[in-house]
Formats: C-alpha cells, sequence, structure tokens
C-alpha cells in the first residue's frame, strides 16, 4: 500500500474481520471477507496478499498465485507477496518433479511382454 493511498474504512473493517475468521481457521469466512477487502480496495497489495494466503491454506494454489502476483502488480516488491509467490512456485515445481518421478518409477517396474492377465487367459486356454 502506497503512502497516498486511502482504504475505505468498510475494507478496513472486513479485512480485520477476516484476519481474525483466519487465526481461527474459519477459511471460507476469511476468503469472503477478504474478497470483499479487495474489492472495496482493489489496490492494496496487503489484501491482495492475504487473500492468496488463504487461498493457499484452501488448497487452491493456483488462485493464490494469481493474488500474490496481483498483490505485486499493486505494490512492486511487496516483500510478503513476493517471497509467498516465490515460495508457493517453488512448492508446485518441486511437486511436479516428484508427481513426474512416481510416474516414471511406476511406469518402469511393468514387466516386459504380455501381461499377466494375457498370461493366465493363455494358461487357462491350454
Amino acid at each position: 500500500m502506497t503512502q497516498t493511498q486511502v482504504i475505505p474504512q468498510d475494507a478496513r473493517t472486513l479485512h480485520r474481520d477476516a484476519l481474525v475468521a483466519l487465526r481461527e481457521s474459519r477459511l471460507p469466512e476469511a476468503a469472503r471477507g477478504l474478497r470483499a477487502a479487495v474489492l472495496l480496495a482493489p489496490r492494496c497489495a496487503a489484501y491482495w496478499n492475504d487473500l492468496g494466503v488463504v487461498m493457499e491454506a484452501l488448497g487452491e494454489p493456483a488462485e493464490a498465485l494469481k493474488c500474490y502476483r496481483t498483490a505485486l502488480d499493486r505494490e512492486t516488491g511487496h516483500p510478503e507477496a513476493s517471497d509467498n509467490y516465490q515460495d508457493l512456485r517453488r512448492q508446485l515445481k518441486l511437486f511436479r518433479e516428484l508427481e513426474n518421478q512416481m510416474v516414471k518409477s511406476t511406469t518402469a517396474r511393468r514387466p516386459a511382454g504380455l501381461s499377466v492377465a494375457v498370461k493366465c487367459r493363455a494358461a487357462a486356454a491350454s
């Protein structure tokens, strides 16, 4: 948030209440409050960052990345949004790499040649 930016009182109240909901693990309520806050104060990077935190906690990483990116668009170099954005991107990259390794290791263990079902049918037919 820049020094000259004025945040409406309603947005500040929604943000404060959403942070309480977040601390109390009422994530859907926190998300609703933060979405309303960013509608009232769309230029506030901190509100976008906090919405990203909640989206991440709700298991919505793509939405969280969008929120962090919006925060950075609103305030270049916002430290929390920058850290959160980079951390989540690293986590998602690691997850994709692990997922690829699992697929490769599962594929590598398949026996070459005929499948077990084909072998069983052949044995039953003879």
